[in-house]
């Protein structure tokens, strides 16, 4: 055996072949060009204006594109290449080796490597190749500029590219991750400094209709909600040194405390919906029950923080509302905050002397989620009835949520109304391929029906155009068609189901390496995805947010890859 050994250790190792080099030297400059794309997109770019907010939404489409496309023309060569080498190896082992054993070979190895996310995103790119190509508004189409929202089929294009280099030509590095919430963090602390009045950044056309260094609230919103959960899932995931403990908390009760006073209702609805889902998977388990109390007390905590400040300077506020005023004044903050402290006591007492109730705990959760979707359900059901017969709840009658008209949810009954009016009026073709990405203004206004373009005179006045029906899932129907929905749709649920699942396995967190070692960034990619895309059930794609989630994605899906690699 030993002399086998030295026999081995005596022969000398075959060179490595020109094209195995060249493939090699290939990955590590496409490694390293998306890594450059990383920074530029999760660091720069939400940093990035010119002239305060006079023209932030074309500052960052335009940062976006001129990176897109420079990152593109390296990368695309390059790969190339590199499949050149790829189909050189293939010809190579076919020469060697029997075709049919080669085949099945390579198909094996593709049937691992593609995901149903990557087949999704590719079914994506197809459709916004097809709407663009079959729609009556090119112009409109090709960067979406006419609208403001620089969504339209090239800017979309180039982010479904940015997906597949991120997801397969990217090495994962935990250190990129921590770097987007490094710099969210800065984004986050202005954004409440705004709110309060206070510019430590001098912004150009400043109102409170602006926040921070990102632009609108809503914008804004679809940022906070993006990033901050990712940060929010890795406290409930646990584990990391005490300092890194420390610095996410800290993250995160920063998050919150904008949340709350941002000022957009979708925010709130995304930040319940996460919460809900984190207390169901907590069931089962003691140490993230207790973890999962420990994020509603920061919660709670930056309710109360903001509740002392408004006592402290009352007038300071630049932006009130319903929402706003719930949980930062009046006994509700600190009701919050004694609940939750004493839950997260009752847990960690539990957890630790190893009595935790799992049996009973999955119970009560599962009695809480059947109330909640009765509730759900009883609410749509009232809805119905009053706006059938108006009055017919009583005292509920007076409250507009129960009444679903044009002026519905700020809006958006007109808004999404309208998106279904496009949708029915288009034939089967414009019904798979949508009337173009980005385009829905265009055919609201050129070739809209009459009774369409009645209701929105009637809703926003003759002066404001409709652009998208704040629903980002509905206006992906009317843009991109069917094919387009299915694709976007499948994309987004497939990797909020694939990091879900690698989320329960165990691994060491932040700490840990090897097998495990990249399950919390999973988990966190998990319900980014998932608050961005409840955030988007009432709002819209635009540079910032839709940017970051297919940053978010990608590198999700690359960390998913190194997970289950056996290369």
């Amino acid at each position: 055996m030993f002399q086998c050994l030295r026999q081995r250790k005596g022969q000398k190792q075959k060179p490595q072949p020109l094209w195995e080099k060249i493939q090699g030297w290939v990955r590590l400059i496409m490694d390293f060009i998306t890594c450059v794309y990383l920074v530029l997109m999760t660091v720069v770019m939400p940093l990035y204006f010119r002239d305060g907010y006079t023209h932030i939404a074309t500052d960052k489409a335009g940062f976006c594109a001129r990176v897109s496309i420079s990152v593109l023309r390296l990368q695309l060569p390059l790969l190339a290449v590199y499949l050149a080498g790829a189909l050189t190896a293939f010809l190579r082992r076919k020469q060697k080796s029997p075709a049919r054993a080669v085949w099945l070979e390579q198909l094996g190895k593709i049937r691992k490597r593609v995901t149903l996310t990557d087949i999704f995103m590719g079914v994506y790119g197809a459709a916004l190749i097809l709407s663009y190509l079959c729609s009556d508004y090119k112009e409109d189409a090709l960067w979406g500029a006419v609208n403001g929202w620089y969504m339209g089929f090239m800017p979309q294009l180039m982010l479904v590219a940015a997906y597949f280099l991120i997801a397969k030509c990217w090495k994962p590095r935990r250190a990129f991750f921590y770097l987007m919430l490094s710099v969210s963090a800065a984004v986050f602390l202005l954004g409440y400094l705004n709110r309060f009045g206070f510019y430590p950044v001098e912004m150009k056309l400043s109102s409170p209709s602006f926040i921070s260094t990102i632009g609108n609230i809503n914008w804004y919103c679809g940022y906070l909600v993006t990033v901050l959960f990712a940060g929010a899932a890795s406290v409930w995931r646990g584990g990391g040194r005490l300092w890194q403990r420390a610095l996410l908390y800290g993250y995160v009760l920063l998050g919150f405390a904008t949340l709350t006073t941002q000022g957009s209702m979708s925010g709130i609805v995304a930040l319940g919906a996460v919460l809900s889902v984190l207390l169901v998977q907590s069931a089962g388990n003691g140490g993230r029950m207790c973890r999962f109390w420990a994020v509603a007390a920061l919660l709670s905590a930056a309710c109360l923080f903001t509740w002392l400040l408004r006592g402290a300077a009352p007038d300071r506020i630049n932006l009130e509302d319903k929402i706003i005023d719930l949980l930062t004044t009046g006994g509700l903050p600190v009701i919050m905050t004694i609940v939750s402290l004493l839950l997260l006591a009752l847990f960690y007492i539990v957890e630790k002397k190893g009595i935790y109730p799992r049996k009973y705990m999955t119970i009560l959760v599962k009695i809480f989620v059947t109330i909640v979707s009765c509730a759900v359900v009883l609410f749509i059901i009232l809805t119905a009835v009053n706006t059938k017969y108006p009055g017919s709840l009583g005292r509920l009658s007076e409250y507009p949520a129960f009444t679903f008209s044009y002026r519905w949810g700020s809006n958006r009954g007109a808004t999404w109304r309208a998106g279904l009016m496009c949708f029915s009026e288009q034939d089967i073709v414009h019904k798979l391929t949508g009337v173009g990405p980005d385009a829905m203004s265009a055919y609201i206004y050129q070739d809209g029906s009459e009774g369409l373009l009645q209701m929105l005179n009637q809703v926003f006045g003759p002066n404001l155009r409709l652009t998208n029906t704040h629903n980002e899932w509905l206006t992906v129907l009317v843009d991109t068609g069917i094919l387009g929905l299915i694709g976007f749709g499948g994309a987004m649920v497939t990797a909020m189901a694939a990091f879900f699942r690698k989320s329960g396995e165990s691994g060491k967190a932040v700490s840990g390496g090897g097998s495990g070692g990249f399950c919390f960034v999973c988990c966190a990619c998990g319900f980014s995805l998932l608050a961005y895309t409840v955030n988007n059930m009432f709002s819209f794609q635009q540079t910032v947010s839709l940017t970051t989630m297919i940053a978010i994605l990608g590198m999700g899906m690359a960390f998913l890859r190194a997970e289950g690699s056996t290369e």
